[in-house]
């Protein structure tokens, strides 16, 4: 069920687009999104989705209004990315970029993804944001173990570049399952029975394409995400019968 805030919220949005204005969410989650979406595609309004680059996660819906279109929307607008430079001597993760930003007071809502790259970080932000991170001195001067230094456009010449090149990570995953049902492929990617996935999804614990499952026996099919709380992510990439008509299941792990 959608969350009401999220729906109350995208219906003030979809009247001042009515009334001629473009207007934005928060950044989102993929679950977040995905039923944004489909109140918005449910209502017939006119948006647009994006996260800074090809495949991101957390991502702005813009509410449009009728007279325009797509491609006039500039979303340097409503967010910018600012990159974090590190020594490169100490090894950072995600979580670690993100609690320092996070205990500056810095809501999860108002940053989109954190790409980690040799040189530290990108994190796609608000304006105000921008501006509070890139203000002299800096307010993020370490993360973990590690001084650093926040730089826009200016700072790193490159960066527009390095986004559009960006890739995520996947690790390659393998297995062949009785079948082509949501339990099946819950239960190869968490290593556990049949049995064990059913009770995964009817306690809440996997998403399907970003949505809380809830059918054991749901269909999957290519380019399905699955996500099961605990073990990780996971995009179908194919599903092949084989000899023995079972199903090889190839699907890429986010890392």
């Amino acid at each position: 069920m959608m969350n009401q805030l999220l729906e109350a919220r995208l219906s003030d949005l979809a009247r001042a687009a009515e009334r001629g204005s473009t207007v934005s969410t928060v950044f989102l989650s993929p679950e977040e999104r995905a039923d944004a979406e489909d109140y918005l595609t449910r209502n017939l309004y006119r948006y647009a989705v994006f996260g800074g680059y090809e495949d991101a996660e957390r991502t702005m819906i813009l509410l449009l209004p009728d007279y325009m279109d797509h491609s006039y929307v500039n979303w340097d607008d409503y967010f910018v990315p600012v990159a974090i430079l590190t020594s490169g001597y100490v090894g950072l993760s995600h979580r670690s970029f993100l609690g320092a930003l996070t205990a500056l007071g810095i809501d999860r809502s108002a940053m989109g993804d954190i790409l980690l790259l040799p040189f530290g970080a990108v994190v796609f932000v608000t304006p105000s944001i921008a501006d509070f991170l890139l203000s002299v001195p800096s307010p993020l001067e370490r993360v973990g173990a590690d001084k650093v230094k926040v730089v826009n456009q200016e700072g790193y010449p490159s960066l527009t570049e390095t986004i559009a090149n960006y890739r995520r990570t996947y690790e390659a995953f393998s297995d062949v399952v009785a079948s082509a049902r949501l339990d099946c492929a819950v239960g190869s990617f968490a290593r556990v029975s049949r049995e064990k996935a059913k009770s995964l999804i009817l306690s809440g614990q996997v998403y399907h394409n970003h949505k809380a499952a809830s059918r054991p026996d749901a269909t999957i099919a290519e380019d399905d995400v699955i996500s099961v709380r605990g073990v990780g992510k996971f995009r179908i990439v194919s599903l092949k019968l084989t000899q023995k008509e079972r199903i090889r299941i190839e699907a890429k792990r986010y890392i």
